[in-house]
């Protein structure tokens, strides 16, 4: 589901970070700020110049609005661990080069972001329940 809502809101022309966002503020009912939103405009493409994956940011700051800082930080790790296991960084550039530097390389990562963050989340919720 997550995957689903932030490849509609990238096809729709959000950026990354944006992406996200949205797609949890809708999938998971948390209230996202236009401030918030308004922030990410600039938190796209490796930070303007192909550093860190922005998908990660925009994750962890995710998580952090669904939960406290502890099992935030837990989440941070399980999301950047199961990140680096299926790629070799972080590094917005490299990803894209070795994807074919194409919106749909673009894509492919949200989605898969997406869908490393709802499970992450799952299980989390799963914790409390």
């Amino acid at each position: 589901m997550l995957r689903e809502k932030a490849l509609q809101y990238r096809r729709q022309g959000y950026n990354c970070s944006q992406c996200i966002i949205k797609a949890a503020e809708q999938v998971y009912k948390v209230p996202v700020s236009r401030q918030v939103f308004q922030t990410c405009q600039g938190i796209n493409a490796g930070l303007g110049v192909g550093e860190i994956c922005v998908l990660l940011l925009a994750g962890i700051m995710v998580f952090g609005l669904l939960f406290d800082e502890l099992v935030t930080k837990k989440m941070r790790i399980k999301l950047l661990t199961s990140f680096t296991e299926k790629y070799p960084g972080m590094n917005c550039s490299s990803l894209l080069a070795q994807r074919g530097a194409s919106d749909a390389a673009c894509e492919g990562l949200i989605g898969e972001v997406a869908d490393m963050m709802e499970r992450i989340i799952a299980e989390e919720q799963h914790k409390r329940y």
